[in-house]
């Protein structure tokens, strides 16, 4: 029974506000994450699983660090825990951006989002630089820029250290394949009610290069092999 009005009222008054925890409230929407970064510069972990009202977009309106000031250094630091299991639109959200924004995210959860799939993965880590300009040339006796493609470059993200895609059955082996090197201090991964889709080959390669996992849950990857966990198992012994 608590209304909007009165959430939004809690955070105004809570300016040392630092963790969230309301999955599946019906009243939290988008004004709510606004009401956090005007009010909340230490604000560092969020649950908003399973909220109906909000939609992933507005967690672009977190407190995240400014650019770099000299002069006037920031308080914040941005999120260290996001947990978004079932959010809505997720699949139309930047994921790489996300993590950009906010350098010291820890845990991940994307859980149970619809829409997510292995485009929304490889976007995650591959992001293309804006075109360099090159040296002017003669075209019919008069000179024109030239525009050269910049090289893409892969992301990683050395901070996160538990991420959970369960049940977001739209991706596979090949998106995880994307995913390789891009979590190198990875400890937690649940990979769980993916099925079928979720074959040996890009989660051997992916699995390949999380050396550091303490825990891996893959319940229901019915068409997984051997394979996936010999890639967890040192290639030389001794």
């Amino acid at each position: 029974a608590i209304t909007s009005f009165a959430l939004t009222r809690l955070i105004t008054f809570s300016p040392d506000l630092v963790e969230l925890v309301v999955p599946g409230l019906s009243c939290v929407a988008g004004e709510h994450l606004r009401a956090l970064a005007m009010h909340c510069p230490r604000f560092a972990k969020l649950d908003v699983s399973r909220c109906a009202d909000l939609t992933a977009h507005w967690l672009f309106s977190l407190p995240y660090p400014p650019p770099r000031s000299a002069h006037e250094p920031s308080q914040r630091r941005g999120l260290t825990s996001l947990k978004a299991s079932g959010l809505v639109g997720m699949d139309l959200v930047d994921v790489g951006l996300l993590l950009h924004w906010h350098p010291h995210l820890v845990t991940l959860d994307l859980s149970f989002s619809v829409g997510l799939d292995d485009t929304v993965l490889e976007r995650l880590v591959v992001r293309p630089q804006p075109p360099v300009l090159a040296e002017p040339s003669q075209v019919d006796g008069g000179a024109r820029l030239a525009y050269v493609p910049a090289p893409i470059t892969k992301q990683s993200y050395p901070a996160l250290r538990h991420l959970n895609l369960s049940a977001c059955k739209h991706i596979s082996s090949i998106g995880l394949h994307h995913l390789v090197g891009a979590f190198p201090n990875l400890e937690i991964l649940e990979l769980s009610r993916i099925g079928g889709r979720l074959r040996t080959d890009g989660l051997a390669r992916f699995l390949a290069s999380c050396t550091k996992l303490r825990k891996l849950d893959l319940e229901d990857a019915t068409e997984t092999s051997d394979e996936a966990l010999l890639a967890l198992v040192p290639s030389a012994v001794g």
